[in-house]
């Protein structure tokens, strides 16, 4: 009985044992297998750690209550956030969401490319971002957070808005030069016009003229042979007369039209020769009142005989461009009047446009010769006129201001070289 007892209990701790030495093996196992794991799970920490901080995109990732739990590098530096001062802050302290969005997020909808806001460091300042948010989840489909992913869109959105500018400019400058070459052949078919015209007003002309001394030296010869004409010719002496005078003025209203058609015609000609002031500035200030349909007196007071080296259709359009922006800030006015001054400096010549209008603002008055610049309406004008005025005054040499008088009304102060009389 002893004998068996005894093999039983060796028989019980060899099964023992084995059984140890089984559990062993099964620890060792599972003990490897555990370590294998904990590596793969330290090398897939590493590698999302490693897109974390490589990603150029920010992310923030939130619990199920909104509170921030992480954030990646680019998020923190592109916004000058540090960490541990975002762990914890709801995200809607960091981002801009509206109501609508706020509301898809808590009904647990995702969020695709929206445009908004982000918040830096200082929560005062912010930078537009194209964010898209997922709802994170476990294995059972159980709502876990939020993971919002944003790109920096600011530079993209500014360099887009000054592309437009750019583009609207050179859509601009691009109507302006096709506006110039038609305005050019314009002016080269007006400047043909105008030859044809005056060979035959030249022509009546002289008609007119040769029929003046006929008529004279014919009365004399009646009246040398003391008798007394006609009745029918009597009355034909005395209609020829005032005839020839309505003749002769719509002749001379020809003339001035074709002067001012001739100085059209040579805007666009870069010819500089000297000219006569006060005689294109007679014929601007006529052009200019026959344009108006409010009647306007423009008392013109530039002195006579002074010349400048210029071209006769800038200059033209020069004193046009300056007496209707003067005109423009009388329509308001009951009894306007545009004066013009001149007084010789040395060797320049200095010409005031005076209106009694209503001014210009004070902190508007050094802008007034930017292009595009305008106190209009939008719609009623470029803003064009008084920079081409400018540019002209600097082709010729000269300077261009403006000031507000003491009373009403502003002042354009036009100065120009002047050059000697002799040979005009």
């Amino acid at each position: 009985m002893k004998e068996a007892n005894q093999q039983f209990n060796e028989a019980a701790w060899v099964e023992v044992m084995n059984q140890v030495e089984k559990t062993y093996s099964l620890l060792s196992k599972n003990q490897q297998e555990l370590e294998d794991k904990n590596s793969s799970l330290e090398t897939t920490q590493v590698f999302l750690s490693n897109i974390m901080s490589s990603m150029t995109d920010v992310l923030l990732v939130c619990d199920q209550d909104g509170l921030v739990v992480q954030c990646n590098n680019a998020f923190k530096t592109q916004l000058n956030h540090i960490e541990k001062e975002i762990l914890g802050t709801h995200f809607s302290q960091l981002l801009n969401l509206d109501a609508t969005l706020l509301l898809r997020l808590k009904e647990r909808k995702n969020l695709q490319d929206v445009n908004l806001d982000i918040k830096f460091g200082d929560f005062n300042k912010s930078e537009k971002y194209n964010v898209s948010c997922c709802i994170r989840r476990d294995s059972r489909l159980r709502m876990l957070g939020y993971v919002f992913i944003g790109r920096p869109i600011g530079e993209l959105i500014r360099a887009h808005e000054k592309l437009q500018l750019t583009h609207t400019q050179l859509k601009k400058s691009q109507n302006r030069l096709v506006e110039s070459e038609k305005m050019a052949s314009l002016g080269r078919l007006v400047s043909g016009i105008v030859h044809e015209i005056n060979n035959p007003v030249s022509f009546v002309y002289g008609n007119i003229y040769e029929l003046s001394q006929s008529f004279d030296i014919l009365k004399q010869q009646i009246v040398n042979n003391n008798k007394p004409p006609e009745r029918e010719v009597q009355e034909i002496f005395d209609d020829l007369p005032e005839l020839m005078a309505g003749t002769i003025e719509g002749l001379e209203r020809i003339t001035d039209i074709i002067t001012g058609l001739r100085n059209f015609s040579t805007i666009y000609k870069e010819e500089f020769q000297k000219i006569k002031l006060d005689s294109v500035m007679k014929t601007a200030v006529l052009w200019t009142q026959k344009s108006q349909q409010k009647p306007i007196e423009i008392d013109n007071n530039i002195q006579k005989g002074l010349f400048i080296f210029a071209n006769t259709g800038k200059l033209h359009q020069l004193f046009v461009n300056l007496m209707q922006n003067a005109i423009h800030a009388l329509e308001s006015i009951d009894n306007p009047v545009l004066s013009i001054h001149s007084i010789v400096e040395k060797d320049t010549v200095k010409i005031d446009f005076i209106d009694n209008g209503i001014g210009i603002e004070q902190s508007k008055l050094s802008r007034i010769f930017d292009p595009f610049f305008s106190t209009k309406e939008t719609g009623e004008g470029m803003g064009l006129g008084l920079y081409i005025c400018y540019n002209i005054v600097q082709e010729f040499g000269g300077s261009l201001s403006a000031k507000n008088n003491i009373g009403q009304g502003l002042t354009l102060t036009l100065v120009l070289p002047l050059v000697g009389d002799d040979n005009a």
